[in-house]
């Protein structure tokens, strides 16, 4: 027996892939809760049907219900929200799709702008070296402010002699 295992990548790959999952169950009498609809799952005269062709792309699991062979993968979670909450939610099991926190579009951004500032300074005299020198200066700026930060809140967590306690 031969499996097929999809593997789905970001936003058009998700939703192609979802498409093409609607498109197998109903070429193989799948229901979208994953169970084999009646009509496909008996012939006229009662017996069932010996057509096992689907297990090429769906795993079936010890109740009768068919799962398919997927996974979905995107770094923004609204295109897989829509999967699970859509009318083939039940298909899919939930460790099936992996979704990120933001999209990759941040991502590119940042790093693009950031690059482009630093060709701008140097390009206008400041050696590189000095990027790393500044960016010991912040971490140290940010260590003393986390430092204020601790101070002030101990010392709002203390009691005043001065104020009455109820």
């Amino acid at each position: 027996m031969r499996e097929v295992i999809s593997v789905h990548v970001g936003q058009a790959g998700v939703q192609i892939g979802n498409s093409c999952w609607e498109l197998y169950c109903c070429e193989h009498g799948i229901e979208p809760t994953g169970f084999m609809s009646e009509d496909k799952a008996s012939q006229p005269s009662g017996r069932v049907m010996q057509d096992d062709s689907f297990t090429t792309f769906f795993s079936n699991t010890g109740n009768g219900k068919h799962v398919p062979r997927a996974i979905f993968v995107d770094l923004e979670p609204s295109v897989i929200g829509e999967i699970r909450t859509g009318p083939y939610r039940s298909l899919f099991h939930p460790e099936q799709m992996i979704t990120g926190k933001e999209d990759a579009a941040n991502n590119y951004a940042r790093g693009h702008y950031t690059r482009a500032f630093v060709h701008w300074y140097v390009g206008e005299g400041m050696e590189e070296g000095e990027f790393c020198e500044a960016r010991e200066d912040l971490a140290a700026l940010e260590r003393d402010y986390e430092e204020v930060g601790q101070d002030s809140a101990d010392l709002d967590a203390a009691p005043n002699d001065d104020e009455d306690v109820y």
